[in-house]
């Protein structure tokens, strides 16, 4: 995908054409390339890549393996990031983006559904605790080190800069995108509680592949849910995906807000 001074790509052939084409971003003054991580092993790619970029000017200011965690959310997909500039000549990814980005570890998927701070849910998380047979004692203590070791130092405004507000259950979007998904007793049935439990927590590669709901009267999560935990605005229009397409997309990408974020340090 190329849009203005942001580039995702996920194929080795595309990269290539980045690389053999001349681009209109090419004369932009910054950009922001989100790759496969696995590119940083092919080192002819790569430093072709990097050698083009600098052909048009840029300066490489990072270049590395990122993950939207790095920024507070959850799905710990990682991917090659090289930002550019062609006025800026330094750039220090933790100085600079310490300044502006979530100031914590990560935040649990509970908290971005429900859209409010660890500390604000014990109710909620307990009800779930219990509905998971999570033993009492497991689930108390699961869940003060969480608040430790997570929400530490989250600001009041940390949802109105992801863009999202309340109880996502109890939105409604005109794009449909919070629709239920499919939801039959025998596939409830074959999703185990550890798979369901990752949902209280940073989810890991496994259930990123499938976004199991915490709820065990529920499959999987909605569109508009997978996008909550990605770093989506509520206000992003998702008209027109099915659920494995917005997959595919967010564990393909780094988040919209995490983009943003750091076009505003460029």
């Amino acid at each position: 995908m190329f849009n203005d001074n942001y580039v995702n790509l996920n194929s080795k052939k595309g990269i290539r054409d980045l690389i053999n084409l001349d681009f209109d971003f090419f004369y932009n003054d910054k950009l922001i390339l989100d790759l496969p991580s696995k590119l940083i092993n092919d080192d002819i790619l790569y430093k072709k890549l990097t050698t083009k970029l600098q052909s048009k000017g840029f300066h490489i200011l990072f270049k590395g393996i990122a993950s939207n965690t790095f920024f507070g959310l959850p799905n710990n997909i990682m991917r090659l990031l090289i930002i550019c500039s062609k006025e800026k000549i330094y750039f220090s990814f933790s100085d600079d983006i310490d300044l502006i980005a979530i100031p914590h570890n990560h935040i649990a998927p509970i908290a971005l559904l429900y859209g409010k701070k660890i500390d604000k849910l014990e109710k909620e998380y307990y009800k779930i605790a219990d509905t998971l047979n999570i033993p009492n004692n497991n689930a108390a203590a699961n869940f003060e080190k969480y608040k430790i070791f997570s929400e530490l130092g989250v600001k009041d405004d940390v949802f109105k800069k992801l863009g999202i507000k309340n109880n996502i259950d109890k939105k409604k979007f005109a794009d449909g995108s919070n629709k239920k998904p499919s939801n039959s007793k025998k596939l409830r049935d074959e999703i185990d509680n550890a798979d369901r439990i990752s949902m209280l927590f940073p989810i890991n590669n496994d259930t990123g592949k499938h976004y199991y709901h915490f709820n065990p009267k529920r499959t999987t999560c909605t569109i508009r849910e997978i996008a909550r935990i990605n770093g989506y605005s509520d206000n992003y229009d998702l008209s027109g995906y099915d659920v494995n397409d917005f997959i595919f997309k967010v564990n393909n990408s780094l988040s919209p807000f995490v983009i943003n974020t750091l076009f505003d340090v460029l």
